[in-house]
């Protein structure tokens, strides 16, 4: 091809490049309902239409700042400090002979609070957890059980605190996992 050739079709594409960008003869760039009109391209009326932006409203507060122990401490505090119903409080059976295991297992359970720091226990201490408890692979409930043999000597390690409570990371021998504080026998 000659080069004059090839100057005229490049003259034609940009001619036809530049009538398909334009707005083209007799469009106002402003539209009737006071909208301005874009161009072709990728542009849309719609672009101009749209509502301006403002900043986000969240008055919540993340999680992590939620269940820190000052401010569950603080929720709990409220709670306690909140008018109480005047109802009277369902009278308890006297303690038997029958029945002062049941009594012993409450008492454990009320001091076994996870929300409540034990400060006697560090890390590096040596315990002992209350029958039945296991190692956890993550510091939550739901995750992957680690059965740990009882009357076995644990030594505690870094220290967490979720909605869960308290965990330590432990060593049970060769076993290591996530165990909650309230199954740390006292």
């Amino acid at each position: 091809m000659s080069s004059t050739r090839i100057s005229l079709i490049g003259a034609v594409a940009l001619l036809l490049l530049g009538a398909c960008a334009s707005p083209g003869p007799g469009r106002s760039p402003v539209v009737d309902d006071g909208v301005p009109e874009y161009g072709g391209g990728i542009q849309t009326r719609s672009m101009g239409a749209a509502p301006a932006s403002r900043e986000a409203v969240n008055e919540s507060k993340p999680l992590s700042e939620l269940n820190t122990p000052e401010a569950v401490a603080a929720r709990e505090q409220s709670a306690r400090s909140a008018p109480r119903s005047t109802a009277p409080a369902a009278p308890r059976p006297p303690v038997t002979p029958e029945n002062s295991e049941t009594a012993a297992a409450e008492a454990l359970l009320a001091s076994a609070d996870p929300h409540k720091q034990n400060a006697a226990l560090q890390k590096g201490a040596k315990v002992r957890a209350r029958s039945g408890a296991s190692l956890r692979s993550r510091p939550s409930d739901t995750s992957e059980i680690i059965a740990i043999p009882s009357n076995i000597e644990i030594e505690l390690g870094p220290q967490v605190y979720n909605a869960a409570g308290y965990w330590w990371y432990a060593t049970a021998g060769k076993e290591t996992g996530w165990l909650l504080q309230a199954d740390i026998a006292r």
